[in-house]
């Protein structure tokens, strides 16, 4: 088909679930680039954009198909925190495009601070080895008293109960025993836990602890010291090291 622009965008460091990017592709120009077309990135990385027959660039010297766009794209993250789409690269430019041909550009990208709203560690047993296949479920601990009034998801029907948390999230340890937990931007905590721009969710401040469950879900094996007023613009760390 012509007049299409295709192909893969790799992520080179983790992707947290849920994120968004698009691409944008333009014609270089010497004093103003022109917009050629937009589309976001599949889950399988893939995106395709269908540009229109436009005069975007004239090259006399070719005897067909004199409008040849100089083609290039640039890959877009909509930042959580912001709320914006925030540039993370930029390919080549694809000089003189015959538009009756299509033009593959594949390009990687750097997500910036994927730790964000993410709790993340390593379990290990005493002996250092990893411990792996182990459900980690990460809560905020607050007192029902002190908790918001706003509406968040319920904790699954899994050992260990509420017990005076407010369920986050639960990821089950790799082969390295490490695990992560990306968490929703949320109403975590009450007033006292504001920061900078009082009512932004961004800015509410949960207090993390973890639990760790046995092979079954029957139990729990592990309750770690709760790490008070995270900032979810960061992730963060909690290690463990259980006795089995």
């Amino acid at each position: 088909m012509a007049r299409k622009i295709y192909g893969k965008v790799n992520v080179e460091n983790f992707k947290p679930p849920g994120t968004l990017l698009r691409v944008v592709a333009w014609d270089a120009d010497i004093d103003e680039d022109d917009h050629m077309g937009i589309a976001p990135v599949g889950e399988d990385d893939s995106y395709s954009i269908e540009y229109k027959d436009e005069k975007w660039d004239w090259s006399p010297a070719e005897a067909v198909s004199q409008w040849r766009p100089d083609i290039y794209i640039v890959v877009e993250y909509f930042d959580p925190l912001g709320a914006f789409w925030r540039p993370l690269n930029k390919s080549k430019v694809y000089s003189n495009q015959d538009v009756r041909e299509d033009r593959e550009i594949d390009i990687s990208v750097t997500l910036p601070n994927t730790d964000a709203r993410t709790v993340y560690g390593r379990l290990t047993d005493t002996n250092g080895e990893p411990l792996k296949g182990f459900t980690v479920t990460a809560w905020d601990e607050d007192p029902t008293a002190q908790r918001s009034a706003e509406p968040r998801g319920e904790a699954p029907a899994i050992a260990g109960g509420v017990g005076g948390g407010e369920f986050m999230g639960s990821a089950v340890t790799d082969e390295n025993g490490e695990y992560r937990i990306h968490y929703d931007k949320n109403w975590w905590d009450q007033v006292g836990h504001w920061s900078v721009r009082a009512g932004a969710g961004a800015w509410w401040r949960p207090d993390v602890f973890i639990k760790v469950l046995d092979e079954s879900g029957s139990g729990v094996l592990y309750r770690s010291p709760t790490r008070q007023n995270v900032l979810q613009g960061t992730g963060v760390r909690i290690d463990a090291k259980i006795d089995r």
